[in-house]
């Protein structure tokens, strides 16, 4: 990998996440060349700055991408499909993978790109929107040393956290449980949040209390800052959410472990996909809880 900030960034996804994340490197002048299937969605990080590639394998030209794709069916249509084309005699690739996936997948992928001279990156990322657009992300990589040695150089342009936590596969075994706690944090802060409805406290009085008592999470946060100030746009879709949750699942299957907790929330989400759709904020298994109990929400 030559001088990240004179190489050309190859960039695969430019959703929710991923197009936060080109933001802050265009912020930070670095030249990134961009793919996504849908390609209007290109078209603001195109007015910044980006680079649309004309194809696929234009991005799998340069020498160090990025992934960030939605499940593993997008990966394998993209890049698995497309790798048998690229010349292995080039210079080698680089490939760090954003993503969530399962880490049989992780595991998978990284053999069968070796064939084609392309080291991959396994690095899910956590801090949603928010933290991309502050640097402020959490990167968990594993893989082979070296290469994460060179990737790490890029990562800490978006990440203030960057952890090597050793083979294919271990990466995602941490992120999925760690999405697994973000998930019971805000089913845990849902509850809280009704109950103190329900006694008759406004939003304006539980978002100034319970956001500074040892009770906070970044659910907590996250939550009571939504419906305090009425933010509509979607952050993290259910869809996205419930994909995590069920690799979760998969999980607590292959270690027979039986967590109540778990398992609850991972059915409040699956139920709250199904009255509120796929597309919805993960958020709505607040009102997926009131519309239970059937609780007025009080803005003070």
């Amino acid at each position: 990998m030559n001088n990240p900030a004179s190489a050309i960034i190859g960039w695969i996804g430019t959703g929710i996440l991923g197009s936060a994340i080109v933001e802050q490197l265009l912020s930070k002048h670095f030249q990134v060349k961009i793919y996504n299937r849908t390609k209007n969605k290109c078209k603001p990080l195109v007015d910044q700055g980006a680079i649309q590639a004309d194809s696929i394998l234009d991005i799998l030209h340069c020498e160090t991408i990025f992934v960030c794709l939605g499940n593993e069916d997008a990966f394998q249509e993209l890049i698995l499909a497309n790798a048998p084309y690229l010349d292995v005699t080039q210079k080698k690739i680089t490939l760090i993978d954003l993503s969530t996936t399962s880490p049989d997948f992780a595991i998978d992928v990284s053999k069968r790109l070796q064939a084609f001279n392309i080291s991959y990156l396994e690095s899910p990322v956590s801090g949603g929107q928010e933290g991309a657009k502050n640097g402020t992300m959490t990167a968990i990589c594993a893989g082979d040393l070296d290469v994460f040695g060179q990737a790490v150089i890029l990562l800490k342009h978006f990440c203030s956290s960057v952890h090597y936590v050793g083979n294919n596969g271990d990466a995602q075994k941490l992120k999925i449980i760690n999405n697994l706690a973000e998930s019971i944090n805000l089913h845990g802060a849902s509850e809280v949040v009704s109950l103190g409805l329900k006694l008759g406290f406004d939003i304006d009085t539980l978002r100034a209390v319970l956001t500074t008592a040892r009770g906070k999470s970044a659910y907590m946060d996250i939550l009571l800052n939504r419906l305090a100030e009425n933010i509509e746009h979607v952050a993290v879709t259910l869809d996205v959410r419930t994909k995590d949750l069920f690799l979760a699942h998969a999980l607590l299957k292959q270690t027979e472990l039986d967590l109540v907790l778990s398992k609850m929330t991972i059915d409040l989400f699956e139920a709250t996909k199904k009255v509120f759709g796929a597309q919805a904020d993960q958020t709505e298994c607040f009102h997926h809880i009131q519309n239970k109990i059937n609780t007025p929400i009080i803005i003070g």
